[in-house]
């Protein structure tokens, strides 16, 4: 089967392939994840991106279902407001339990402050979960202040990052607590269907470079995009390494998870001509946001049997 590509994109696909990615993605609308049946009681719970989309619609499920603290990892103050202020009239969390802290991913001095505002922040309370979902989808190749492609820095780097740099908040509070914590990584079944030749050596060398998917003055948004999933699993897959205890277990609980084709703003920086047209395909084969939060959430609440793997559909990956 064809994977979910957010948008259009330029490509040289079989007609049939396209077919065939349609027809998953009409299944996928009309058959979302389950809503995970969890109470997250006492939990204290992290949520970058948590303004808008996939983040704001996770946000909330953790409040509706019991929620003790959640920090909200965003951009500005007004959008931390403007969603705690939603988040406290469809759920019983009050102000108090909800926390706004600042992030830009697209910078390493944020994320540093950002790790440690978290934990004098979640005190000896700890964190239990943490859902880092805030990313990106651009349409033309933008660098980030750090000199990196700017997907690669907020998608995978500085994602990265922040998981490893709350690890120890995490793998402390599982030791306190006798149970395991989390940490759910929002990425897309596309990282499955990278193809062999697209790329030679290192791949963020390869995404950083402009002529691998910046060419032709256009982007080639499946490569891109896939390739920026690729090596956001391998992120993952580093975080999951480090979070094992000495006997090789987990203590921090690191998964992926793929909300498939859901109608948010990632590629909130396309064209006016590109939204249109995704918009028409939102219409037709799009999940909502509701629904992909569906997934996150459920993803943050496995067992350890999906440490270090990947959550589609309502199973694991094989």
């Amino acid at each position: 089967m064809a994977t979910s590509i957010p948008g259009p994109y330029r490509t040289t696909k079989p007609h049939s392939e396209a077919i065939a990615e349609i027809r998953l993605q009409r299944w996928s609308a009309k058959n979302p994840p389950a809503d995970p049946q969890v109470t997250f009681a006492g939990k204290t719970i992290l949520v970058t991106g948590a303004n808008t989309g996939l983040g704001y619609e996770s946000a909330l499920k953790y409040a509706q279902k019991g929620a003790t603290k959640l920090v909200l990892g965003v951009r500005t103050i007004e959008k931390g407001n403007a969603a705690r202020q939603s988040i406290m009239q469809q759920s019983s969390m009050q102000e108090k339990d909800i926390v706004i802290l600042l992030v830009d991913l697209e910078e390493w001095d944020s994320v540093n402050r950002f790790t440690k505002n978290l934990e004098q922040e979640v005190g000896d309370g700890g964190l239990d979960i943490a859902l880092l979902n805030a990313g990106l989808c651009n349409m033309s190749y933008v660098r980030a202040s750090t000199g990196h492609e700017i997907a690669v820095q907020v998608n995978i780097l500085s994602t990265t990052l922040m998981g490893i740099q709350i690890l120890p908040l995490l793998r402390r509070t599982a030791r306190n607590k006798g149970t395991p914590t989390h940490i759910t990584i929002t990425n897309s079944w596309a990282h499955t269907t990278v193809e062999r030749g697209w790329w030679s050596g290192p791949i963020l060398a390869a995404l950083d470079n402009e002529d691998i998917c910046f060419k032709d003055k256009g982007i080639d948004l499946r490569k891109h995009y896939c390739l920026v999933k690729l090596a956001g699993i391998a992120g993952m897959k580093r975080i999951a390494a480090a979070a094992l205890d000495s006997n090789g277990r987990p203590e921090v609980i690191v998964n992926a998870v793929c909300p498939f084709f859901t109608k948010t703003d990632l590629a909130r920086n396309a064209t006016f001509a590109q939204k249109v047209a995704m918009s028409v395909m939102y219409y037709f084969v799009g999940r909502s946001a509701e629904e992909g939060g569906r997934a996150l959430v459920g993803a943050s609440a496995l067992d350890p049997s999906s440490h270090g793997k990947f959550w589609l559909f309502d199973g694991l990956y094989p």
